[in-house]
Formats: C-alpha cells, structure tokens, sequence
C-alpha cells in the first residue's frame, strides 16, 4: 500500500493557493460584518450564504497490474453560495470550482491548476443574479427554463435577463452552451465545436396562472473553433419557436397547451440549399432565422394538458406528440417520432392518512411510420403513502411499463414487461431515555423479455430486501444505526446475490457538545453464480468541529479492503481516503 507523500500536501498549495486564499479573504470580510450587523438590528443591508471547501487524498494499491486507479490522487473542491441584499436589491452569487492532480494511470478533463477559462467548462460554475424590485440579471453560468418544448437542460455561461412587471414577461439569454476542444488521440478526446446559444421569451400572464408566451431558441456551432476527429461530431444549427399557453378557470381548472417548430443542421460543412427551392415548404419567419442546408429538417412538437386541481383531489389528461424530425438542442435526449397520453388522478382522503398518486396511459413509438416497425409502451404507476398511526407510516409504489412491437415474421419480434414494487414502514418510538426507529424495504424488479417468435425468455428479476434499525439517547449524545441488506438477482445464467452488514456510532462531546466523533463498519459479500463470494470491508471514521456558529472544520478517513473469490483468484486491492473539509454558514 503506498503511503500519502508529503510531495501531494506541497502539490496541493502550490497548484490551490489562490483558492485558499479567496476562501479565508472571503470568510474574514463576512464573519467581521456579519458580527457587525448583531449590534446593529435596524441595518438594511444584509449577507447570508454558506462557503465550503474540500480537500481530498486518494491512495490505492493491488497485486494485480491489470487493475489500474480509477481516482486522482487529490482533488480540490470550492463551492460558495452568498446573497447580498438591501432594501428592494439583492445580488445572488454561486461558484463552485475543482481541481484535480493529474496522472498516468488516471486522465481527467479537470484541470489541475488554477485557470479563469476554466470556469466555462460543465464541471465548474460561477454566476450572478442580481435583482431590482421586477427585474433581475444572469451572468456566468444560467440554466433558461422557458417551457418543456424549447429549453430548461442546458446550462449557458453568459449573460441574461427576466423582466416581470406585473403580469408583464419579458426575458432573454445569450452565452455559450459547449466549449471548443480539439481532439486528443493519447486522451482519446474525439473534440467538440464552439456553441453559442441565445434566445428569449415574450407574454403576458404568471407563469403558474393564465398566460401567453412566445419563445425563441438558437444554437449555432462555430466551424473553425476546433479541430475534430470524429464523423460521430459535427457542427450543428437548431433553431426552436414556441408558442406556450394556459387558461386557469375559477382556480382549479386549467387548459395548457404548447406548439413548437424546429429547424434543425445536423452538419454545417455541408453546402447551403437555394431558398427559390423551398419558399413553399418551410414558413418565410424560418428563412430569415434558419440557413438550410443538404442535412437540414424540419419539425413540430405539442403538448396538452386539462384538468383539476382541488384541496383533497386533482385529476389531469396529458397529451404530447413529437415529429420525427423534431429537435432541440436544449434537451438532448429528447425522444421523438411518438405519442404520448396519460390520465393522472390524486386523491388525499382520512385527515391525510391515505395519499394516492396515479398515471396511467400508453406511449406509441414510430407514429409516422419511418421505421420498420411501431413499438407500443403501456405506462402505469402507483404511488401510496400515509399512516397506520402517529408512530407508524408506510408508502406502496407499483410502476408497470410494457413494450409491444409489429414485426409479424421476424426473430426481433419481442415483447417485455418491467414490473417493479416497493413496499416501506417506518415505526418511531419514544421512551423517556431514547428514541428507537425502525424501518423495513421491499423492493422487487422484475423485466421479462419474450421473443414471440423464436419462444426464447430472458427474465431477470431483482429483489431486495433491508432492515434499519436506530435508536438516539435523549441525555447521553449517542446515537447508533444498524442496517442490514440482501438483494438477489435472478438471471438466465446464473443468481448474483449480496449481503451488506453496516453499523454507524455518532458521539457529541465537548464543553459546548461542539465536537463530533463519526465510525463507521461495513461488511458486504457477493457472489455470482458458482463462483466463492467476493468479499469487501469498509472501515471509515471522522471528526466535525464546530469552532463557532456556522464554521465547521472536519477530517475523515475511509479504508475500504476488498478479496475476490474464485472468480479472481488471489486477487486483493485496497483504497485509502483522506478528506479535509471546512463549511461557513453565515
């Protein structure tokens, strides 16, 4: 086992001070003026937040060579999260940045020294939100939720606004959604081009009430930013108009709709078509948003949705349908080319003893029929919670999806069903001198998969059950948890099944119970098929002080051992990890 150097410690202040160095500057400026602000009550302006800062090691040894470190040997984590108000203004802030040291066995695409440009890449964030009365502000890095059709996945760095006077809205975006890279082929980087997003919305009406809005989306990759190589990753164009409404009656009925049009180039290196061409098949506001090319096309999506929303029940109908040709770039993985209709009832009934959550309806794939066959998906789920008693409370969950297709005279013609259950209680119960809690999880998968063709069944079904057992001393800081776990997946070639015992002790102590000691045991044993079970032990202690209200400084240690069976014969690793962590809660 290699032992932590002194050589990582030197690393990590050679590579991390100016990080350290804007926590404590930071940390000093607010515990001096938030101390200030106690003597003075009637002061307008105020600061609240929270800074952490996280320093990890990570060691690992094996007497296998094939077996390679799937960690860096440090990381650096800072995060920071601080609202600056007075009166009617206030000024969010957010960062979070990560290091990590860099290594041969192990490549990352996070840096491991301190770089402003590295604030634009998905692993970080820094940004600014500051707000007047009706009006507030993005800088940095922004995630636009504007409807379900256009955007609300893709974090953009740059700058943005929203507008809200009175039942007027008014907002806008523009920044950069992915950052150029040239391809890397020692770190197998494939590359990716420069994207710029912007975009905005218009209406009238709250966004929870009646209202009409009309957004607007573009995405433009840039040519000429990297250097790729890859025919998987080309430059792309996407271009999305919405129209997104809802009438709210009495305020408990509602009709919400949306329409969106998209036009979409999945190659900008390919050659531009003639618009004299086109002037009848694409809408003329397209023309002067959207350059068509050779790869481009042209698509529609829309939702629906009626219902009611009372105190105790609700019932909603829910439609959508994609074209296949419909894209955003804000929601990658959006699946299109379907339809999609559910019913969804809730009902709350005996003082909240009984909580019911339902939907049912079916999901049809390859609608316009572009593929060999129509794949057809029933969707059902039940969600159940509520109370035996004030002690004892119980959820119930059931969620059945079900996929059928229309090939007729093919051995791909396949049915299958995923089942999943789950069943859990929780019992509280309060003595003068402790407080015990125990609960139970049940939980069972079961896919089955059935070629009506061929008659072969592959089946694979999971069942999992755990005991939690708690219990906390009322005069004495001690508190103690043990949990037991057996999960069992039945397979086609064999059962794989694993049994994980943990216990976990927590002490207070200390003149002002400021100190926490945390130890933790883990035993867990798998085996698969006819193999000797796989064995592993997890060792793990740690200790939080609370030097004073709202500054915590903690160091934990974690050792996890693990001895294959027969399977890898002989073969044991271990892993070592080492965390200093410090948080300010102001």
């Amino acid at each position: 086992m290699k032992k932590f150097r002194i050589k990582q410690v030197d690393t990590f202040y050679k590579n991390n001070w100016i990080i350290v160095f804007v926590y404590f500057v930071v940390f000093s400026f607010l515990f001096i003026n938030t101390n200030g602000q106690e003597n003075k009550p009637k002061n307008k302006f105020k600061v609240t937040g929270n800074l952490s800062l996280t320093q990890e090691f990570f060691g690992y040894s094996n007497n296998d060579t094939s077996f390679k470190s799937y960690r860096p040997n440090s990381a650096t984590r800072f995060a920071g999260s601080t609202s600056l108000s007075y009166g009617k203004f206030s000024l969010p802030f957010s960062i979070s940045y990560t290091l990590q040291s860099k290594s041969a066995e192990y490549n990352s695409p996070i840096p491991s020294t301190f770089r402003l440009s590295d604030l634009l890449n998905y692993y970080n964030q820094l940004s600014l939100s500051p707000s007047y009365k009706s009006f507030q502000g993005f800088i940095g890095t922004q995630v636009p939720k504007y409807s379900e059709l256009t955007s609300g996945d893709l974090p953009i760095f740059g700058g943005g606004f929203e507008w809200k006077p009175k039942k007027f809205r008014i907002a806008a975006f523009y920044g950069i959604a992915q950052r150029a890279a040239n391809k890397d082929s020692l770190l197998k980087v494939n590359g990716t081009f420069k994207r710029t997003s912007f975009g905005g919305k218009l209406g009238i009406g709250l966004e929870e009430g009646t209202h009409f809005y009309i957004i607007g989306i573009r995405h433009q990759d840039d040519v000429n930013s990297a250097i790729v190589n890859s025919i998987m990753v080309k430059p792309q164009d996407n271009t999305v108009l919405s129209i997104d409404q809802k009438l709210l009656i009495a305020k408990k009925f509602f009709i919400k709709t949306e329409v969106a049009f998209s036009a979409f180039s999945s190659d900008l290196n390919e050659s531009k078509l003639e618009l004299d061409t086109l002037k009848l098949n694409i809408n003329p506001l397209l023309l002067k948003l959207y350059t068509p090319r050779l790869s481009s096309r042209y698509g529609a999506a829309g939702t629906g949705s009626i219902g009611y929303n009372g105190t105790n029940w609700s019932l909603k109908f829910v439609n959508r349908i994609y074209s296949p040709e419909y894209k955003t770039l804000n929601f990658p993985f959006l699946q299109t080319d379907r339809l999609e209709y559910t019913v969804e009832p809730a009902f709350s009934i005996f003082s909240g003893k009984f909580n019911f959550q339902g939907s049912y309806g079916q999901r049809i794939d390859n609608i316009f029929f572009n593929k060999i066959a129509r794949a057809t998906q029933k969707l059902l789920s039940i969600n159940i919670n509520g109370r035996f008693t004030n002690n004892w409370s119980y959820t119930l969950s059931h969620s059945n999806f079900g996929i059928q297709n229309t090939i007729t005279n093919d051995t791909f013609r396949l049915n299958n069903i995923n089942d999943n259950y789950s069943f859990s209680s929780t019992y509280i119960l309060q003595r003068k001198k402790a407080i015990h809690t125990l609960t139970g999880v049940w939980n069972m998968a079961d896919f089955e998969d059935y070629n009506i063709v061929s008659g072969g069944k592959s089946n694979n079904e999971t069942q999992t059950f755990m005991v939690l057992y708690s219990f906390g001393l009322i005069k004495i800081p001690l508190s103690l948890s043990l949990s037991g776990t057996h999960l069992k997946n039945k397979l086609f070639l064999g059962d794989l099944a694993m049994q994980i015992i943990s216990l976990n002790e927590t002490y207070t102590f200390g003149k002002k119970k400021n100190i926490s000691l945390m130890l933790s045991q883990n035993y867990q044993m798998t085996s698969l098929f006819a193999y000797s079970p796989d064995r592993a032990i997890n060792l793990g202690t740690g200790i939080n002080y609370i030097i004073f209200k709202g500054f915590n400084l903690g160091l934990n240690g974690n050792m996890n051992i693990l001895s294959y069976g027969s399977a890898k014969p002989g073969i044991q690793n271990m892993e070592n990890t080492i965390r200093i962590l410090s948080s300010y809660n102001f």
